[in-house]
């Protein structure tokens, strides 16, 4: 066995065949040191200044190994040559829980930190320490490392990236943002017991953190049906604060050996040869990734962008039929954050590519698809069809032209239905409450009671107009006379906004009467604008008027 002053101890893989099986290692598996806790078939040994090399395992172990199984283990140990791997150990910068979705000042300073019901925890690490050449594909893997002081009820605990700022000793605040749908992993409540060691996977968040330092707001722990605590960095006497072990890639880095045009050392490219390999993606091009060269495990947790493509990297023929199908893409994972601008176009679709069949049922959406998001620009000619999917919310202004409907296909059932009511937004139809018996007798005009519309127009025309209320009674407007053998004569004007707009006069001997719909106006000068219209009215001396069981009505052209 050799030693190397700050990197881990690890066994050559092949030569695990040779150990009995009796004696319990997992051939192959060299875990965290943490781990031997949950699994005591695995070891790993490090380099530690005590004389006793077992020691870092009973330190992890709630229970000593015994003397026999230690003997064996050593021995079974000291015949295996080992190759270094460097890991990096970064220990609690800040940590802190929220109480009821507070963080204060008093928590911040907490020995423990409670994860409940009503509790979530934080623990961050500062990257600062890294190493400057560490890049985001150099992480090999990255473990989060967490001792379990006590467990007072079991139950799933999840991991997750917070998404907002904090520090442990800010007044009280709400708690970091984080996301509760997406965890990074998941601790099940079979491991959940007190005085244990537990160990999370957390590569991918690592790597994003790494390539980009000022997304790195540490981990949030939470246990909606559970209770425990894990020890902060200032209870020390409760148990080791949480860890972070990142491991850097060994002398099997193929990074070196991917150039622009091929790849360069034999069987390289290759999906076993490229997982876990750390080789940078900006040399990736559709020349040189053979079939099958990056697998899914190999792009799990990764940002993938413009700059680790190059120009016309995924073609047509880089694609299988069929390569990407609901199973390809997660839940979610393509979104318009994802999406560069003018990232999808013409040129990137070939003709046909989106038919009934690629699309999976209402897999287009309105909820899809972002406000604005469908331009005049994005619409080639014909392209919108007799299509129920998209909504007023994601067109933005002019983008449904002409040149982008085929003939026909807007029709009726396409149209959402108009608004109705007394006041109404753009499109909508204003209906007025009803006029019941209305007896005019002033010469001066005034505003018929009932009789008034709030309308938001864009410009166009507006049509105004009286119609009967829809009631058992017969809707009318009349004119009559005091005297007998005179002439009566009822004024009638439409106003926008205080103004009229039109009048009219409805005269004549011995009374006269007209359905309602005779008096309609259309406003050809009403600007783009919520306005109020109304109908006003009058009679000439010696008159009286009526309107009975009518409605205004007014909507835009």
């Amino acid at each position: 066995m050799q030693r190397t002053q700050g990197r881990r101890w690890r066994a050559n893989p092949g030569l695990w065949g040779a150990i009995p099986s009796g004696l319990g290692v997992a051939a192959g598996r060299f875990l965290p040191c943490p781990e031997v806790a949950a699994n005591p078939s695995s070891i790993t040994i490090m380099e530690t200044t005590s004389p006793d090399p077992i020691h870092p395992v009973r330190s992890c172990a709630r229970g000593r190994i015994p003397a026999v199984r230690r003997t064996l283990l050593l021995l079974a140990l000291a015949s295996l040559a080992a190759s270094p791997v460097r890991a990096l150990t970064l220990h609690t910068s800040q940590d802190t829980y929220s109480l009821g979705g507070k963080i204060t000042a008093a928590t911040g300073k907490a020995t423990s930190l409670v994860v409940s019901s009503n509790s979530t925890a934080f623990v961050r690490f500062d990257f600062s320490s890294l190493p400057t050449a560490l890049a985001w594909n150099k992480v090999r893997n990255a473990r989060l490392c967490l001792y379990l002081n006590t467990a007072a009820r079991a139950a799933d605990v999840t991991v997750h990236a917070a998404t907002s700022d904090w520090t442990e000793g800010s007044g009280t605040v709400s708690q970091p943002a984080f996301a509760p749908g997406l965890p990074i992993a998941t601790i099940p409540a079979a491991q959940v017991t007190a005085q244990r060691f537990v160990v999370v996977d957390v590569t991918g968040a690592v790597r994003t953190w790494v390539a980009d330092p000022q997304t790195n707001y540490g981990f949030a722990l939470t246990c909606p049906a559970g209770s425990l605590s894990i020890p902060a960095k200032e209870g020390a006497s409760l148990g080791p604060s949480a860890a972070l072990e990142i491991d850097e890639p060994g002398v099997a880095d193929i990074a070196s050996n991917v150039v622009a045009s091929s790849v360069s050392v034999s069987g390289m490219a290759t999906a076993a040869a490229f997982a876990g390999s750390g080789a940078d993606l900006t040399s990736l091009n559709g020349t040189n990734i053979s079939p099958g060269t990056i697998p899914p495990n190999r792009l799990a947790g990764l940002s993938i962008g413009g700059a680790q493509l190059a120009p016309g990297a995924v073609q047509a023929g880089n694609l299988a039929a069929g390569a990407v199908g609901p199973d390809q893409l997660a839940a979610n994972a393509v979104t318009a954050v994802n999406l560069a601008p003018g990232a999808v176009g013409r040129v990137a679709i070939g003709a046909g590519a989106v038919g009934p069949t690629q699309l999976a049922a209402n897999a287009v959406t309105a909820a899809a698809l972002a406000p604005g998001s469908v331009t005049a620009a994005a619409l080639a000619p014909g392209a919108v069809q007799g299509v129920t999917v998209v909504g007023p919310g994601q067109l933005a202004t002019g983008a449904v032209q002409t040149t982008n409907l085929a003939d026909g296909s807007v029709t009726l059932p396409k149209l959402a239905p108009r608004t109705i009511g007394a006041a109404v937004g753009i499109g909508g139809v204003a209906v007025s409450y009803d006029s019941s018996i209305t007896r005019v007798t002033t010469i001066e005009y005034y505003d018929v009671p009932n009789l008034t519309v709030t309308l938001t127009t864009t410009g166009r025309p507006v049509f105004i107009g009286l119609i009967p209320d829809g009631s058992p009674n017969p809707g009318y407007l009349g004119a009559a006379a005091n005297t007998a053998g005179s002439a009566g004569q009822l004024n009638l004007a439409f106003c926008r906004d205080g103004a009229q707009i039109s009048s009219s006069s409805l005269a004549g001997y011995n009374g006269i009467y007209v359905p309602p719909t005779s008096c309609q106006v259309l406003d050809l000068a009403a600007p783009a604008g919520t306005h109020t219209y109304k109908m006003q009215a009058s009679v000439t001396t010696n008159c009286w008027g009526s309107i009975n069981y009518v409605k205004m009505v007014a909507y835009e052209f």
